[in-house]
């Protein structure tokens, strides 16, 4: 029989039932609430060591990404926190299932944790983790920054998308239906027999903001639609691949229910054969 210490500030518990199923005999704790004590047979040591190396690698990061989010995120409140956590987490199962990754952590992992069990009776697991498997600390940390990223963009999205709604809501509905036209570096609004929609007055404000005087074309074309405010939205989109959100989603959100995609008219056609810059409907 083989005795061990093994101790991790993270997911101590989950650490416990993970060994137990490994056919390791948890003995006392000693009231150490970061400590693992047991004995393994000397048939069950590698099991026991493949377990350990297993924790890191998935209940052991786990638990890391709900605290690093915790410490530099705690703006998030704990839905937000564990609804970004699960991202995390989806995220490097996917890098790890198209990558030899997970292997190499598992392995790598096993290999530090037997040779720190071979030279006393204690394993660091956090010491394992943050100093000789600091390039995947460094990975789920990564993963961590870029989900947070995400998330806010998404925030910031949904918040000013629910902004343009709330204030197309706002205007008396007009009813019928107009036409949304989106090309390279273009978008403008006609009726439904093609005649453009023009407003001076949305024209006007829309100057009066900029810092320039120059006015966006989608910033005119949005703000047209949100004071029509139509009951119907037929969106023509031949502007080749955007960035996230595009335009035209933008207009899809904001006109939820109201929104359609055309599937292929003429002057679809026409404007995808136009070569950028004389895309015309004439």
């Amino acid at each position: 029989m083989r005795q061990l210490e093994v101790r991790t500030v993270f997911a101590p518990d989950q650490l416990r039932r993970r060994l137990e199923e490994a056919g390791a005999q948890i003995v006392d704790d000693g009231g150490a609430m970061h400590t693992v004590r047991l004995v393994a047979a000397d048939g069950d040591w590698t099991a026991v060591v493949e377990t350990l190396a297993r924790f890191v690698v998935h209940e052991w990061s786990a638990a890391y990404i709900a605290h690093r989010l915790a410490v530099r995120h705690r703006y998030l409140d704990a839905d937000e926190q564990a609804h970004v956590a699960a991202l995390v987490r989806k995220a490097l199962e996917q890098v790890w299932a198209e990558t030899t990754d997970t292997t190499v952590w598992a392995e790598t992992a096993k290999a530090v944790i037997g040779q720190a069990a071979l030279r006393g009776t204690r394993v660091e697991l956090d010491g394992v983790a943050r100093f000789q498997m600091r390039d995947f600390v460094r990975q789920v940390e990564a993963a961590v920054e870029e989900c947070v990223g995400h998330y806010l963009a998404d925030r910031e999205f949904e918040q000013f998308v629910l902004m343009l709604r709330l204030m197309m809501e706002a205007q008396p509905a007009s009813g019928g239906e107009l036409h949304l036209f989106c090309a390279d570096g273009k978008a403008w609004v006609c009726t439904p027999s093609g005649e453009p929609v023009c407003d001076p007055d949305v024209l006007a404000a829309a100057a009066e903001v900029s810092e320039d005087g120059e006015v966006n074309c989608e910033d005119l074309a949005m703000s047209i639609l949100i004071t029509k405010a139509p009951a119907h939205v037929v969106i023509h989109d031949v502007a080749g691949a955007q960035p996230w959100p595009s335009f035209t989603e933008t207009v899809e959100r904001v006109f939820i229910g109201r929104a359609s995609r055309c599937t292929g008219c003429s002057a679809c056609t026409q404007l995808s054969a136009a070569r950028p810059g004389e895309a015309s409907l004439s």
